[in-house]
């Protein structure tokens, strides 16, 4: 959830930079033919998924990957299993990651009996 409070109070700090706003053809999003891995926590408040989603869209050549029960830091060691998608990701982009790794990781419910 946005706090509007927060962003107004940074865009007041900005509006006293320098700088030219930038031209419009900044703000379109960019496309690439380029492999390219976004790893995404499903629990991301920072970054939600939905802009996660969106960058996959715009990428022709792209993996979303949402690691299931993780929020904003995705990948922090190289031994966890989204390290692991990243690494062999990097070593091989032209070859999908085995995602396998996840399936530990995604919740199991269950009802109880009644």
């Amino acid at each position: 959830m946005a706090n509007l409070n927060l962003i107004r109070s940074e865009a007041v700090l900005c509006a006293g930079w320098p700088v030219a706003a930038g031209a419009s053809s900044l703000k379109v999003a960019t496309s690439s033919g380029v492999p390219t891995l976004v790893l995404q926590g499903a629990y991301d408040a920072s970054t939600p998924v939905v802009m996660g989603r969106r960058a996959a869209r715009e990428l022709t050549n792209c993996r979303l990957v949402i690691v299931p029960q993780q929020g904003h830091e995705v990948w922090t060691k190289a031994d966890n299993c989204a390290g692991r998608l990243a690494i062999e990701f990097l070593s091989t982009p032209a070859q999908w990651p085995d995602e396998t790794c996840l399936e530990r990781r995604r919740p199991r419910w269950a009802l109880p009996s009644l």
